[in-house]
């Protein structure tokens, strides 16, 4: 029985295959034959055009095909443990399956979510003046998570007594309209864990603000001693207030501009347009695609 992948497992397949494409500039016919290649299959068992509906999304892939996309992604020495863990928490909280369903919540996910915020304390009896930090939401191509990274200047009361700004970068997962973001301090051991949910109509009387999140953070320093009370980290209450909801402003923590080129960009070989059929082996170099219309024409 043919190996059933998950649209999280696929997402990380994708991901490996257009990291891959991106690194070497390659178009679907030659990265088609990279796999072949890699994997020793004969000529044409791998279809470009099939290959690029699913590095695209376009479409759903069968399992048996996406099979040897998996070998030769497993056979590429690129570890990304950030976006491993990414798939491995949205494995857990098992988004939604369906290819239709899976696209509408994540297009969903993205308009809620991406952009640049304002963190704030949200503890105190009165409004603080300045916010904590600065955090931006930003989107891993065909992912079921999302990158978060946030320029920190210090919170009042700090125990360690700082006044700094520090760069932080890790994982935002949404959930609905909730998020879950994890991040770890740049060159250090320390990390924060963010549990945020959507502003309500109630939360509008004690903030005024109409858009944004509220929540807990757990704020951790692995190479600290507990302080006084025992606590090994500090938690406190923060309020997110969206000011850009897009990606193309925000350069301070990794010093240049983002908003010249996205982060994923589609590289096509020069001689792939229009290219006339090759009737040589045809029905072989096909097979997956006409799998694949009539499965389409079934389904309507």
């Amino acid at each position: 029985m043919a190996e059933r992948f998950s649209q999280v497992q696929r997402a990380a397949i994708r991901r490996a295959l257009q990291r891959y494409k991106d690194s070497y500039k390659l178009g679907r016919e030659k990265l088609a034959k990279a796999i072949e290649e890699r994997l020793g299959l004969d000529a044409l068992t791998i279809d470009d055009r099939t290959l690029e509906r699913f590095l695209k999304d376009s479409k759903e892939t069968l399992d048996a095909t996406i099979a040897y996309y998996k070998q030769f992604a497993e056979s590429l020495d690129d570890p990304e443990p950030i976006y491993d863990l990414g798939d491995a928490i949205a494995d857990f909280y098992e988004l939604p399956e369906g290819f239709a369903e899976r696209k509408a919540y994540m297009q969903r996910m993205r308009e809620l979510h991406l952009g640049r915020y304002e963190v704030w304390d949200f503890g105190g009896e009165q409004a603080p003046s300045e916010p904590l930090a600065e955090l931006r939401i930003r989107e891993v191509p065909h992912s079921p998570f999302f990158e978060a990274d946030e320029l920190f200047h210090g919170r009042k009361g700090d125990p360690s007594g700082r006044d700094f700004t520090t760069g932080f970068e890790g994982l935002c997962l949404p959930r609905g309209d909730d998020l879950l973001i994890l991040l770890k301090e740049l060159g250090s051991w320390h990390e924060k864990f963010y549990i945020m949910r959507a502003v309500k109509p109630e939360d509008v009387a004690v903030w005024n603000d109409a858009y944004g999140y509220i929540g807990n953070v757990v704020d951790k320093r692995l190479d600290s001693s507990p302080d006084p009370q025992g606590n090994m980290a500090s938690f406190y209450r923060v309020h997110f207030q969206r000011i850009l909801a897009d990606d193309h402003v925000y350069s301070e923590l990794h010093g240049k501009a983002t908003s010249e080129e996205p982060d994923y960009v589609e590289v096509e070989d020069a001689d792939e347009t229009d290219v006339p059929e090759d009737n040589s082996g045809a029905s072989d170099r096909i097979k997956q695609s006409e799998e694949d219309e009539a499965r389409d024409a079934d389904s309507k």
